[in-house]
């Protein structure tokens, strides 16, 4: 369950990082129009040297943000990055980040004199842009939007407090309430946002999961065997799947009532995931039958499992399951694979049931059955 929680997280963190990046050409587009924009403000009431050597600090501190993003961008497309390992390029955007926000607040202590109060009203005007923008562009990560506050509107709180005066003492005091609103309203919109890409990710996943027994179903199994049948063959690693049905399960519905079948059939997935491994793939095949994928597994490893299966399905339960055993073979495919373990698996029930057959081991032209 932990792990499942912990998949769960990471996949969220990965959706979420990567809405972020994805962002980022907006996000900067924004900030280099409010750079433009602010750069003439100073040009007009400070200095234009001042304007164009502090336009270029921001642009040249934004170079690493860039290379960021850039790395990024390539490392995803290049299937490097993934919900494992995605959780600290949130950081690199942050740290990034720093450098041109601080050179972007600086503006704030320039020394207009005269036009002080109209450098700071424009100051907290494209402040205010950028980090409306940025709402909307990185509403997936606060942190950078926290830092860029944390830059800005506190600089220019401590500016229009340090300069005085009634317009700006209330300038001030509307900024001390806009940086409370706007924490407040980021860390909902963070929060909400985290919460449908959670329920997109759960639709996602509820779509790949037989609702009774919550293990995987057959469209899962196709995805997961659409990989790990090139992947296998590139590597030389061998994988098996077992498959399996419940003895006598319709004389135990018929005797006990289908409430009593479903229970069965959720206790009975929940012993072959306790007994599986972690990279094996669970999946409810039919009514009453199951497979396992091992990959990288092969076949005296499969057998080890299977019978650990079998003893247990045994004796933690009135009931006893039957089971066929098959390893990927170089021009086998999935259907192929599922055909020869149903042989193994109709030879085990005409053996007697609570046992496992290896298709392997079967004599040629060994006959199956339409039904179990």
């Amino acid at each position: 369950m932990t792990t499942n929680k912990n998949k769960h997280s990471h996949q969220v963190d990965f959706e979420r990082i990567t809405f972020f990046y994805a962002n980022f050409g907006i996000g900067l587009l924004g900030m280099m129009l409010a750079v433009a924009l602010l750069g003439v403000a100073i040009h007009q009431l400070y200095s234009p040297a001042v304007a164009m050597v502090w336009a270029l600090s921001v642009v040249i501190a934004y170079i690493p943000r860039v290379l960021v993003s850039v790395t990024f961008s390539r490392k995803l497309k290049r299937k490097e990055i993934t919900p494992g390992n995605v959780r600290p390029w949130e950081r690199y955007g942050i740290l990034s980040s720093i450098a041109p926000f601080a050179c972007f607040a600086a503006a704030v202590f320039l020394p207009y004199g005269e036009n002080t109060e109209t450098a700071l009203l424009f100051c907290t005007i494209y402040t205010l842009m950028v980090i409306a923008g940025g709402t909307l562009a990185y509403s997936t990560s606060t942190g950078v939007l926290l830092l860029f506050m944390n830059f800005t509107l506190v600089s220019l709180i401590g500016r229009c407090l340090w300069e005085g005066g009634a317009l700006l003492t209330s300038l001030a005091v509307s900024l001390i309430l806009a940086h409370v609103l706007l924490t407040r309203l980021l860390s909902r919109l963070n929060r909400t946002m985290v919460e449908n890409v959670s329920m997109k990710l759960d639709s996602a996943h509820d779509s790949f999961v037989d609702p009774l027994t919550r293990l995987w179903n057959r469209r899962r199994l196709r995805l997961f065997v659409d990989m790990l049948i090139p992947a296998s063959r590139r590597s030389g690693q061998p994988f098996c799947i077992i498959l399996m049905d419940l003895d006598h399960f319709k004389k135990y519905n018929d005797e006990r009532g289908h409430q009593a079948g479903d229970e069965l059939l959720i206790t009975v997935s929940r012993i072959i995931q306790s007994c599986a491994r972690e990279q094996d793939l669970v999946v409810r095949y039919g009514g009453e039958e199951f497979l396992v994928v091992l990959p990288n597994t092969a076949l005296d490893d499969a057998r080890g499992v299977a019978d650990r299966i079998l003893n247990t399905v045994r004796g933690m339960t009135r009931v006893t399951i039957s089971a066929g055993l098959d390893e990927f073979a170089e021009g086998a495919d999935i259907d192929s694979m599922i055909r020869r373990a149903d042989e193994a698996l109709y030879a085990a029930k005409q053996a007697g049931r609570d046992r496992l057959k290896i298709a392997c081991d079967l004599p040629a032209g060994a006959p199956v059955a339409a039904t179990h």
